[in-house]
């Protein structure tokens, strides 16, 4: 499995546990590279990979929350 569909998949599952509800800020790419081992690249793929999955919503500026 890629990388990205993995993160993509656990950060998946801790919003349908509800760890991560409505409004909550998912980690940043910086972050989510720092936690994962991952590249930006391929964290910024995670965050798309979410958002098409209608999971979350992304707000330039701000950050990428959960929907």
């Amino acid at each position: 499995m890629p990388p990205y569909l993995r993160v993509a998949d656990e950060l998946a599952a801790k919003i349908d546990a509800g760890e991560l509800v409505r409004g909550d800020q998912v980690p940043s790419m910086a972050r989510l590279a720092e936690t994962y081992g991952i590249s930006r690249g391929t964290a910024r793929r995670v965050l798309l990979t979410l958002r098409d999955r209608d999971l979350v919503v992304i707000t330039p500026g701000w950050g990428t929350f959960v929907k």
